[in-house]
């Protein structure tokens, strides 16, 4: 790491929590009070490879699930219990959406963008050579995220110093390289498993982030909320550091570039730090202060998006089992 204390730090006291030998993606979370520790899952460096994608974050427990790259492939295909948000910060294509496989119409696409599709919908996401990887998030309906004017005011402060902070013992969890599953995959029915959705799929364009950030997705009546930034950090290795927690929304980041700390803790006299380095995201349960303290100079991009904490989203494989694909289309 390249941050140096500025004060000689105490003896690092045993992490709370931590005792037990498991790991917090390990523990189930809780739909009230803390759900539990953070952590950090590694990325692989660079983007995945033709017909695969990344499983950034993929517990089958919890609020979200991430994927990174080619997560949809050209067949159309509906996720009957599954809204998906696909942030696509550069390139172009076309989003197909309709009420069934044989009535797409095509709706073209030019980054940065967020394409949003309901649960229930038939869809397909088609990518013109060169453009850049996706990034999915699939959220269960009916818990949507309130705007940030309300989220952010309403969250509790608290302040830390981060050199008496103790460390977490947790190494980064390595994400999976999965097969992006092709027509025919799935053993769902097309039934939607909510009700129909009240808004249709649909293309949501964004400014490219400058010095400060950009709201990819932030209306009140989805079940994600997303946030996009890039640069350098404004305040990089501080003493003292504002911490906040939310008590409704679980908090993630995806990060290409940096290294740091991620602070979690049930109470501020209980916030411990684990070191983090990017390609990363940054898992942040609701319940618990926290924040993020980078301590790199480098010049990096952020995806920050929080999901309802009474959600729970199915793991990869389940998504996969629960949808129905139709034949690719041209």
């Amino acid at each position: 790491m390249k941050y140096q204390p500025r004060v000689k730090k105490p003896p690092i006291k045993a992490a709370p929590g931590t005792g037990s030998g498991v790991h917090p993606v390990e523990v189930p979370r809780s739909v009230t009070g803390s759900k539990g520790d953070a952590w950090v899952v590694s990325l692989p460096f660079g983007p995945p490879a033709a017909e695969s994608a990344v499983l950034a974050f993929d517990t089958g427990w919890d609020s979200t699930t991430i994927v990174i790259g080619e997560a949809h492939g050209p067949a159309p295909r509906v996720h009957p219990g599954h809204d998906v948000a696909i942030v696509v910060p550069a390139g172009a294509g076309e989003l197909r959406r309709g009420d069934g496989p044989e009535t797409l119409e095509a709706e073209r696409y030019t980054g940065p963008c967020t394409l949003i599709v309901p649960a229930g919908t038939w869809h397909a996401v088609v990518a013109h050579p060169g453009s850049g990887p996706m990034t999915a998030f699939f959220t269960r309906p009916g818990q949507v995220i309130d705007p940030f004017s309300v989220v952010g005011p309403r969250a509790e402060p608290g302040l830390v110093h981060l050199d008496t902070l103790p460390v977490s013992p947790w190494p980064m969890t390595p994400a999976k390289v999965v097969t992006v599953p092709r027509a025919g995959a799935g053993t769902g029915s097309a039934e939607p498993a909510a009700p129909a959705p009240t808004r249709p799929a649909r293309v949501v364009p964004y400014e490219e982030p400058g010095e400060t950030f950009a709201l990819p997705l932030d209306t009140g009546s989805d079940t994600l909320f997303v946030m996009t930034s890039r640069g350098r950090s404004w305040d990089r290795a501080p003493v003292d550091v504002p911490v906040h927690r939310h008590d409704r929304e679980d908090e993630y980041i995806v990060l290409d570039r940096g290294e740091g700390w991620l602070l979690n803790g049930g109470t501020q006299d209980s916030v411990i730090r684990t070191a983090w380095a990017a390609p990363c995201v940054l898992v942040m349960p609701s319940g618990n202060f926290h924040r993020v303290v980078r301590t790199d100079d480098e010049i990096g991009a952020a995806i920050l998006v929080y999901a309802h904490r009474g959600q729970v989203t199915a793991s990869w494989e389940g998504i996969v089992a629960e949808m129905v694909t139709g034949e690719v289309t041209t």
